[in-house]
């Protein structure tokens, strides 16, 4: 939560509960003693929990997915709040800022990331949903207090993913792996649209899984992102042995982001 977000909640609070707080970007009393008038955010939630949870809740009233309100500050969020600041000034949501949908050759081992293509292979999003189990503990990118042994994603996937798993632990084991922070996984099923974009993200049938989400952004290049790096390729090939996309090696954005959709 920095200052630019603070700011943003104080103007909001001042608009919605006549509040007359300084737009200073610190969290001082008056602030706190403002969001206390927000029924959505529970009492017992910290000041920086509280103000992340006003920002879900304004990108919620502006028609725009920030996920649950739970106060935490995840990839989903910050690209909610980036949204939202773009409607406060300009009246309007974003335009979609990349391809949404591809279409091509329909014969290969996964579907092409299009609607049509999606349902066909995998049924309506968040259908037909399974567990895949990792073999070396994982945490949770947005609270690494919490272990993830397995997680949510489409039946079809899990197979090929829990393989991948295995592979990553054999290769570079568990020590390399919490070096290079493969173990923070950043979500897999969620069914929302794009961030950004107006048709179903592969999150949506739970096809597709992020990973250590706060090094390696929605719209960072190979320049920024640290999963771009020459030591991840071995991780990067174990993945396209199965057939799933990196973003970041196809598009050279979203880094996070493995998918099982093809885009050509």
């Amino acid at each position: 939560m920095n200052k630019d977000m603070i700011k943003v909640v104080q103007s909001e609070l001042n608009k919605m509960y006549h509040s007359t707080l300084v737009v200073d970007g610190i969290a001082g009393n008056k602030t706190q003693a403002a969001l206390q008038k927000v029924s959505v955010l529970p009492t017992e939630w910290s000041t920086e929990r509280k103000l992340v949870g006003f920002i879900q809740h304004l990108a919620t009233l502006s028609g725009i997915d920030a996920g649950s309100i739970d106060g935490k500050l995840g990839p989903q969020t910050e690209n909610a709040y980036s949204d939202l600041v773009y409607k406060l000034e300009h009246g309007k949501l974003p335009d979609p800022w990349r391809q949404e949908e591809f279409t091509g050759d329909e014969s290969g081992q996964w579907p092409l990331q299009n609607e049509a293509s999606m349902n066909a292979f995998y049924g309506e999003v968040g259908t037909n949903q399974s567990k895949a189990n990792s073999p070396y503990p994982l945490k949770l990118a947005w609270d690494t207090d919490k272990i993830v042994n397995r997680f949510t994603c489409h039946e079809k996937i899990a197979p090929a993913v829990e393989r991948v798993l295995q592979k990553v632990l054999d290769h570079y084991g568990l020590e390399e792996i919490k070096r290079l922070r493969l173990d923070l996984w950043g979500g897999a099923l969620n069914v929302r649209k794009m961030r950004g974009g107006s048709k179903w993200s592969t999150h949506a049938w739970g096809t597709s899984i992020d990973w250590d989400p706060a090094h390696n952004k929605l719209k960072w290049n190979r320049s920024q992102a640290t999963l771009a790096s020459p030591e991840y390729d071995f991780w990067w090939k174990c993945w396209e042995d199965e057939g799933a996309v990196s973003l970041g090696r196809e598009q050279d954005r979203d880094w996070m982001h493995v998918q099982f959709a093809r885009l050509r």
